[in-house]
C-alpha cells in the first residue's frame, strides 16, 4: 500500500488530508528522506518556488523522483520560469537529474527528475 501526502499553500477545500503548508518549509510535518516521490502540479505560482526544490531533495530518499507538471504558458522568454531548458537546468542545481524527455501535451509541461 502506498502513502499520499498532500501539501497545499491554502487548503480551500478544507480536506482534511490536505496539510495546509509553505511547500518551501515542511520541516516538523515531512521527515529527511522519507519520501519516494514529490509532485509538483500547478505549484509554482510563489516567488519562492526555488526553495520548493530544497526542501524536495531533504524529504526524498536517495533516487526518489521530483515530478513536475505546469502550464507551458508559464515558459518562455520573458517568463518567471525562464524556457523549459533553462527551468531543467534550475532544477538539477538542486541535485536532481532529468531522466527521459520533457513532454508537452494539451498546454502543459512535464519534467521527470530523480534525486
Amino acid at each position: 500500500s502506498r502513502k499520499v501526502t498532500g501539501v497545499d499553500h491554502i487548503n480551500i477545500t478544507e480536506d482534511p488530508t490536505v496539510i495546509e503548508a509553505d511547500m518551501s518549509n515542511l520541516k516538523g510535518i515531512i521527515k529527511d528522506s522519507s519520501m519516494d516521490a514529490a509532485v509538483l502540479c500547478l505549484s509554482l505560482w510563489g516567488l519562492n518556488y526555488k526553495e520548493y526544490f530544497k526542501e524536495a531533495r531533504r524529504v526524498l530518499r536517495n533516487k526518489g523522483r521530483v515530478i513536475i507538471v505546469e502550464p507551458i504558458g508559464k515558459f518562455g522568454k520573458g517568463e518567471r520560469l525562464g524556457s523549459v531548458d533553462d527551468f531543467v537546468e534550475s532544477v538539477e542545481r538542486y541535485g536532481f537529474e532529468q531522466f527521459g524527455k520533457t513532454e508537452i501535451w494539451n498546454n502543459f509541461v512535464y519534467m521527470k527528475f530523480v534525486k
